[in-house]
């Protein structure tokens, strides 16, 4: 079960696809999870910030605390 939700993964990517087509005509748009996750907000926030530093993408400061504020 994906995150621990009662929810298999099938379910999952149909929420994540339904996600981005409802947000397809938005310019900018980040899908990191469409599940919960267990340990909240500060695991999610831990889980980006790790992908970001690891991924090598620049982002200005300003732009990374909107993503983070939500």
């Amino acid at each position: 079960m994906a995150g621990g939700s009662g929810h298999g993964p099938g379910e999952v990517d149909a929420v994540n696809r339904g996600l981005l087509r409802d947000h397809e005509p938005f310019y900018r748009l980040a899908v990191t999870r469409a599940f919960p996750l267990r340990g909240g907000a500060a695991a999610w926030e831990a889980e980006v910030t790790a992908w970001r530093k690891g991924s090598g993408v620049t982002v200005q400061a300003d732009d990374w605390e909107a993503f983070l504020s939500g």
